[in-house]
This record gives structure tokens, sequence and C-alpha cells, in this order.
């Protein structure tokens, strides 16, 4: 099996509702006029969280765990989890963030232990295969690696995490969340130390006022959807826009089958090509409680990316008939899940990185994103704001955790 640490591209820190999730910039995205939509505003909270990932969902799950603190987070998608997404309640198999390790993910393991969200392990000790740029498909045996060496999925998908949250949260006297429903600007009024969150949903354009903001965004989305008055340091837009979100023009593949006809091969269901259209291909369905099926991360091809479904499904299908053999083409049922095109995960920017499966250094902006803005009215939580494991499911929880201990420690909600 291909050491995981190479492709440790495994997503991060979950289709999301296009229309509500508009990648254009805000510019001129003032409230709107009575004749055209509706109009309402809403009372002082003390913390509006922006995003329903899972860095906004642990944001506001922390504070509420805090006695006596309102927390309202507001989600553009028709849905919580960011990033973490699965293809159904029914069949979750992963088509975004996936992966704990559980020697490294220590915020990962001890989330998922207290919402009692089981894991398992995705090592098998069965063979893989690789494909040369030439076409030549070449046997790797993997009996020498153990089951379990700690690198783990969660039952029911990453997403699981997310909605438990989520329950949580909408249980809480003090807590709610809105989905469908899009921030467009910031205005803090210092005068009245309080933050207008202008916003819009189905009911037409909004404003919510806090006490305190926390936006759990992609960094490079922020500056590209969200106007801010007064504008944010000029070196602190510089750096939104210079943090890569990792894994954001990714796609996944789902090809499900009736049996695990790979199996009876000795075939672990995992293969590396070369010549694509899925670069990584994993067995996605281990725990025999789903539909056997196989996962692959899409090639980055453009013609491929632009090319109609049912052409993408052909090359996928020949492509696993290559690898696999010919009981690949047989009874296949297959869903295709592109990031690149959700404008909620992926920026303009990163539209087209040219090495996507980079993972990038955080490092040097990360005490920048961290800091509060707006004299602690304003803050940045996210994967990518994390000072440790920045980038990854465990970076978003982490992140989470931090701003949420950060904001009760400031003093702000008291005053």
């Amino acid at each position: 099996m291909f050491a995981a640490a190479i492709f440790a591209a495994v997503f991060r820190a979950g289709e999301s509702d296009m229309a509500r999730c508009s990648s254009s910039p805000p510019a001129g995205a003032g409230t709107a006029s009575p004749d055209s939509m509706g109009s309402h505003e809403e009372g002082v909270v003390d913390v509006v969280v922006v995003g329903g990932g899972l860095s906004g969902l642990v944001t506001a799950d922390t504070l509420l765990r805090a006695e006596g603190v309102s927390v309202r987070v507001l989600e553009c998608r028709d849905r919580v989890g960011g990033r973490a997404r699965v293809l159904s309640t029914a069949e979750p198999f992963d088509l975004g963030a996936a992966w704990i390790w559980v020697q490294q993910n220590h915020n990962m393991v001890a989330l998922t232990k207290r919402l009692g969200i089981e894991t398992y392990p995705t090592k098998q000790l069965y063979d893989s295969v690789y494909e040369t740029r030439r076409g030549g498909v070449q046997r790797v045996q993997n009996r020498q690696h153990p089951i379990d060496d700690g690198e783990r999925r969660m039952v029911g998908g990453a997403q699981a995490v997310a909605d438990d949250l989520a329950r949580g949260i909408s249980k809480h006297a003090l807590g709610s969340i809105a989905l469908g429903t899009t921030v467009h600007k910031l205005i803090h009024r210092a005068s009245s130390r309080v933050v207008e969150v202008h916003y819009s949903d189905g009911d037409g354009e909004g404003i919510v006022r806090a006490r305190s903001v926390v936006v759990c965004m992609p960094p490079r989305l922020v500056p590209e959807q969200i106007a801010f008055e007064p504008p944010l340091p000029l070196n602190l837009v510089a750096a939104l826009g210079e943090t890569r979100t990792w894994m954001a023009q990714q796609g996944k593949a789902i090809v499900a089958y009736p049996h695990a006809f790979w199996e009876e091969a000795r075939f672990s269901g995992e293969a590396r090509s070369e010549v694509g259209p899925l670069e990584w291909i994993t067995n996605c369905a281990i725990t025999q409680r789903q539909r056997p099926a196989l996962c692959g991360f899409l090639t980055h091809d453009k013609d491929f990316r632009a090319a109609p479904e049912e052409e993408q499904k052909k090359r996928i299908t020949a492509q696993l008939v290559r690898l696999f053999g010919p009981r690949a083409a047989e009874d296949a049922t297959i869903s295709i899940f592109d990031w690149a095109r959700e404008p909620a995960t992926c920026s303009t920017r990163d539209v087209s990185v040219s090495d996507p499966w980079r993972h990038p250094d955080y490092r040097r902006y990360q005490p920048l994103l961290a800091a509060p803005q707006w004299a602690g009215a304003c803050w940045f939580a996210g994967s990518e704001t994390s000072a440790q494991n920045a980038g990854y499911l465990d970076g978003a929880v982490a992140a989470g955790l931090a701003r949420a201990k950060e904001l009760l420690k400031s003093g702000v909600l008291k005053a």
C-alpha cells in the first residue's frame, strides 16, 4: 500500500447551495431595496460565528459550554459540515475530509470520543496497483503492512461529527444555526461596541448585531466575499489572500458495487495512477456497513474537469477496468463531486493552483490570522489559522477550540 505520508493530501478541512454561496465580490452588496426583497433585523447576541464547517461548529460548541454565552451560527450552505461531506446519510461515503491519524490528531480523537463516534482502520493486508505514465499496470504487494497503523476514518463519515455538534448547538437554549444564510458585510460600531452582521437568506436581507464575530471560512474567501467596515489592516488582507486553501480544487468519484470483487483477487482497492483520470484510489467501505465502493481523487486535467459528467464516468470506468479487470465495469454506480465548482470552498485563486497535492506551510501567516481585530470584536478561525495540523480536520478543531477560549479570556463578552 502506498505510504499515507506521500498521499497525505486526503482533504481537510465537507454539494453547496450554489445560489446562496456566491463567489462574487461583496462590492455593492448592501441592503437591497424593500421593493425587491424583504428586510429584517434581529437583536444582539454575544457571538456570531460565520461558517458552519467543523471549525465554526467547534467554536460555537466551546462558547456554549461556557455559561451564559449566546451564539448564532450563520452558514451559507443548506447543511453544516463545510468540507466534511458525505454522499448521503444512507451511504456516508466521504466526498471531502475523511481521515484521522490517531498519533498526531489528538483534537479529533478527543472530539470523536466525546461525541461517541466510532472510527475504524483503513489499512488492509491485500495488494495495491500502480499505473505508470506509459500505461503499464503493476501489482504492489502490501502483505507486510499492519491492518491498523493509526490511520482511521469515521463511521458515518466526517460529516457525522459536524451533524452531532450541530444538534447540540441547536438544542442549547442560547445556541442557534441558520442555514442558507450568506454573510456579505461586517460593520464594527465601536461606539456601541457591537458588530453589525449583514446577511442575505431566503427572506431577503437581514442584520444581526453581536458583541463579537468569529469568521470561520477559508481565508482566501474572506476578502472575496465579505466587506469590512472599517477595513481590515492591509497586511492582514494580504495574508488572507496568500493563505491557500489546501485541497480546495480537489474532486472525488465514488464508485459503488454490489460486491467487493477486487478482494476476491486479493486487491485492497488502493491504486495510484500517473494516467488518470483518478490519481489515487482507496477502498472507502472497509467497515462492511456500507455498500462496497472505491473512492478516487480526480485528475486536475482541465479537459477532464470540463467534460460532461457522462464522459467523465466512461473514462473512470475504463481506468478501473485497466486496474482491476473487466468486472469493474459491471453494475457500477458512479457519483462525482468537484470541490472546485463550490464557491463556498474554492476561491478564484485556488482554482489555478499548480501543485494542489502539496501541503502549504501555514506558519508564516498563522500568528497574524489568529490575532483579534477591532479590539476583540472580530476573530478568524479555520483549519488554515491553526497553530497545529493546519489544513487538516484536526487543525479545524484546534482552531475552533483556541479561538473560543481566547475570546472568552479577552473580556470582550464581559464589557
